[in-house]
C-alpha cells in the first residue's frame, strides 16, 4: 500500500497554547512523525522570550476510498 507524506512547521512562542494543534489533530488522524528537525529560536525586544519552530515530516497509509466514502 502506498503512503502518503506530509511536511508541517511547528511554531512555538511563549503565552501560546495552540503550537501542536495541528500535529496532534494530525497524529489522531493515523499521521506518523518520520522525522523532525529544528529550525532555530529567536527572541528580542519585539518578540519578547524564546521562539522556536520545527520542520515536522509525516507519512500515513494512503487511505483508500470507495464512492467517495473512506473504507474501514
Amino acid at each position: 500500500m502506498s503512503k502518503e507524506h506530509k511536511a508541517i512547521i511547528v511554531h512555538y512562542e511563549p503565552g501560546s497554547d495552540g503550537a501542536a494543534d495541528e500535529l496532534n489533530a494530525l497524529l489522531s488522524d493515523d499521521w506518523s512523525i518520520v522525522s523532525t528537525a529544528a529550525m532555530g529560536g529567536a527572541g528580542n525586544d519585539a518578540l519578547p522570550g524564546a521562539h522556536f519552530a520545527a520542520l515536522v515530516i509525516l507519512e500515513r497509509e494512503e487511505k483508500k476510498t470507495v464512492g467517495g466514502f473512506g473504507s474501514a
